[in-house]
């Protein structure tokens, strides 16, 4: 690719080598995130299977799916500056945004494997104006759909740990270093639920302390783009949102407000307001079992330390009322979290 070489879509011309620059340079906080883009361009390749393997002379990441052709990769880049309406180029984008991305580790180099027409093919990226691609040797009758390798001395953790922090929302499984990514578990909640229409997923969850407003992760393509507090109509939750077709900002790490964002925000309000009327129920079905409950002395001052005569006694009560320690406690702690949702509901609105 010739430095300096215009690219025009529609009335705009750009001077691509400088183009690519600030992209390389503004896209994304962090170069140790490139693998994020391939994540979304797995996604959109409809891939059953992603598999990572950090080796001592690289990051190799590979996967299945829609098959890539010469065509589509001659020019890695071009994508970039063509309008996409439909999200068809999706893939191509994030695969060239990944490529930028890891051009700021920096890299001895980073390379391209794919099967076209019968005979591999190996896109060869040396820097941002610098790339070729040549005829390869065909060693696997399964070969992946794509096969991405950073060339780099380094032990990939801050890789890792980007995977496990922005991909655990992925639908597509990955593999990290030979063993299933393990994300960290959720925080403990008392009520969940999952939803799915028209485009839009996701999973909402009633934590044990209400909070007063609702922590939501936007995905896309399987990668968290951005997180929001929002002040749902109902309950407030947390949880994440997915749609493919969000529109991400210049930084990677952004939602544009349009009518993508407004077709997620309106199911997570359509879902809080439904938590709303299921904890409502909840709540006047198990009242007068724990009322009844409370009556006994021990469960009373198990969770109303207060009532406690003494600075010791209460607060051992305290201590006690953390950590209920059977079927009846359990069930208390429950309706508390359900009556604390409520009043936060009440007193927001």
């Amino acid at each position: 690719m010739a430095d300096g070489k215009l690219v025009e879509s529609g009335a705009f011309r750009v001077d691509r080598s400088r183009a690519l620059d600030k992209l390389m340079r503004f896209q994304l906080p962090e170069a140790r995130m490139y693998p994020l883009p391939w994540v979304q361009a797995a996604v959109a390749s409809r891939a059953s299977k992603i598999s990572i393997v950090p080796q001592p002379a690289g990051f190799e990441f590979a996967f299945d799916g829609t098959p890539w052709s010469r065509r589509d990769l001659h020019d890695p880049y071009r994508h970039l500056f063509d309008e996409d309406p439909d999200g068809t180029k999706t893939r191509h984008r994030e695969f060239a945004i990944g490529i930028l991305t890891a051009l700021r580790v920096p890299p001895q180099h980073i390379t391209a494997t794919f099967v076209d027409d019968g005979k591999e093919w190996v896109l060869h990226v040396k820097d941002v104006t610098t790339e070729h691609i040549q005829e390869g040797e065909l060693k696997e009758r399964a070969a992946p759909a794509m096969r991405l390798f950073v060339a780099a001395n380094t032990s990939f953790a801050k890789e890792r740990e980007f995977l496990e922090r922005y991909a655990k929302h992925s639908p597509v499984p990955i593999e990290f270093g030979r063993a299933r990514l393990v994300c960290a578990p959720q925080s403990p909640s008392v009520l969940e639920v999952d939803f799915e229409s028209n485009g839009v997923s996701g999973s909402l969850n009633l934590p044990k302390w209400p909070p007063e407003s609702s922590r939501i992760e936007l995905v896309t393509h399987g990668v968290i783009v951005a997180e929001e507090w929002l002040r749902l109509p109902g309950v407030q939750v947390e949880g994440w949102v997915r749609n493919d077709g969000f529109r991400k900002t210049l930084s990677q790490m952004g939602v544009v407000k349009d009518a993508y964002y407004l077709q997620a925000t309106g199911a997570l309000s359509l879902h809080s307001a439904r938590l709303l009327k299921d904890v409502a129920s909840k709540v006047m079905a198990r009242a007068d079992d724990v009322g009844r409950a409370l009556l006994d002395p021990d469960t009373r001052a198990h969770w109303m330390p207060w009532e406690r005569t003494g600075l010791a006694e209460r607060l051992g009560g305290l201590l006690q009322a953390g950590a209920p320690s059977d079927a009846q406690s359990a069930a208390v702690a429950e309706h508390s979290a359900f009556v604390g949702a409520l009043r936060a509901a009440a007193i927001h609105r």
